[in-house]
């Protein structure tokens, strides 16, 4: 209680948990979900350590509400972190989209938090940040632990890529960040900006990152579909080496609605190193450590 949904918990005392919490191998959809403060509230706060404890913790019991809400298994994790996984314990077939869905109202369910964290006379102007990565892919599932420490949690590989695109926010911008599995497999339902192609150090394969951006109605928006054209014209002329082109289309970029985001920086900074020391070789990708 208080980490699985309702309906997994009605059919649990309805029939028992040995077969539906038994631990299990499947396709799991994992938000990585990490909340935090901005460097300047913490200066604010920072003779009052009880006050960011307890404005964490009142975060991460509204994030595991709305996961629990929105049909997932909801996972305590270290510190500002929640994880959420979809498709466990009981099976969903759309578990990418209704972990999308649910992203999205996340990060609208932090409004509410924030306006409650606003009312308070000590607290005025202080804001929690959310930041979600979503990765989809085969885990072990189920409880793990003993007694009062016993957790319904995951294992595998989605949840180190979720883990790891939840702290890519802060360098890209968008909240909400997913792997390329995520993308495609949920690209006609939802508005997707791919964000870069990565190449892990000990992989010799590169794969794309992309923001959820929103819903149907954001994906048909004028105002998304130019935003997405020049920065699909920016990324295919920054790969092929082609930076005055790339130039040339993030100016388009940064001048559509809502193009005022750190991945933009990003690229203008990427595409003059690019210039001032044009690589011998070039595919594109960019090394990382997961």
């Amino acid at each position: 209680k208080g980490a699985l949904p309702e309906t997994t918990m009605k059919k649990v005392r309805e029939e028992g948990a040995a077969e539906i919490l038994e631990g299990t191998l499947r396709p799991l959809t994992v938000l990585a979900c990490e909340l935090s403060l901005v460097d300047d509230d913490l200066k604010k706060l920072a003779d009052r350590p009880g006050e960011i404890t307890n404005l964490i913790a009142l975060g991460c019991v509204h994030l595991k509400k709305a996961i629990i809400d929105a049909g997932g298994a909801a996972d305590q994790a270290e510190g500002g972190r929640v994880l959420a996984y979809f498709n466990a314990p009981l099976e969903n077939a759309d578990h990418i989209r209704d972990g999308c869905s649910a992203a999205l109202r996340l990060i609208e369910s932090m409004d509410k938090i924030n306006s409650e964290i606003d009312s308070s006379p000590r607290l005025g102007g202080v804001q929690l940040h959310l930041s979600i990565g979503i990765a989809t892919g085969d885990c072990y599932v189920g409880p793990m632990g003993h007694g009062r420490n016993n957790r319904y949690s995951a294992l595998g590989k989605p949840v180190e890529l979720a883990s790891f695109l939840s702290r890519q926010a802060t360098l890209y911008g968008p909240a909400i960040i997913c792997d390329e599995t995520v993308s495609r497999k949920t690209n006609h339902h939802f508005a997707f900006l791919e964000l870069d192609r990565l190449e892990a150090s000990d992989s010799d394969r590169p794969f794309s990152v992309f923001a959820l951006v929103g819903n149907p109605f954001i994906k048909s928006s004028k105002g998304f579909r130019a935003l997405e054209d020049a920065h699909r014209l920016m990324l295919t002329a920054y790969r092929s080496g082609d930076w005055l082109e790339a130039r040339a289309n993030l100016i388009k970029a940064r001048q559509s609605p809502g193009a005022k985001i750190a991945l933009f920086d990003l690229y203008e900074r990427r595409i003059q190193r690019m210039i001032d020391e044009t690589p011998e070789q070039w595919d594109g990708s960019e090394i990382i450590t997961l």
